[in-house]
């Protein structure tokens, strides 16, 4: 029950995204920690789930998807963001809808990548090539 909580919480925790950049960062690190620690309590308390390991990546999905507006990024960077996304969809179309929800660790490298590139935007990180 727990577990669940942490993973839902990261979907109101996107609305602070349109706040100052202070609030938006420390949203992200939170969005961050919850992403951590749903599974790891859900492990610990024997309280794994089917919904929660559906939970978990759809409420991931709605925090960067609604990042990315607030962003307002072109469409290249939005679909370069998104390309991870975009190849799943892709793998489970091909695969006929045989899916298999399971965490990986990879996955989860690649989530925390995604709140670190939001931590450097929201937090008014800008790249020059000079």
């Amino acid at each position: 029950m727990l577990a669940n909580i942490l993973s839902f919480s990261r979907i109101p925790l996107a609305l602070l995204l349109l706040g100052p950049p202070q609030l938006a960062v420390s949203a992200i690190v939170t969005a961050c920690a919850t992403d951590v620690l749903d599974g790891w309590w859900a492990r610990r308390s024997g309280t794994q789930s089917y919904f929660g390991t559906l939970l978990d990546p759809i409420a991931d999905k709605v925090f960067v998807l609604f990042g990315l507006i607030c962003l307002q990024l072109g469409w290249f960077e939005t679909i370069t963001f998104l390309s991870r996304e975009i190849a799943l969809v892709l793998y489970f179309l091909i695969r006929r809808g045989k899916i298999r929800v399971k965490a990986f660790i990879s996955g989860k490298v690649m989530t925390s990548l995604q709140f670190v590139v939001f931590v450097l935007l929201f937090g008014g990180f800008e790249a020059s090539p000079y």
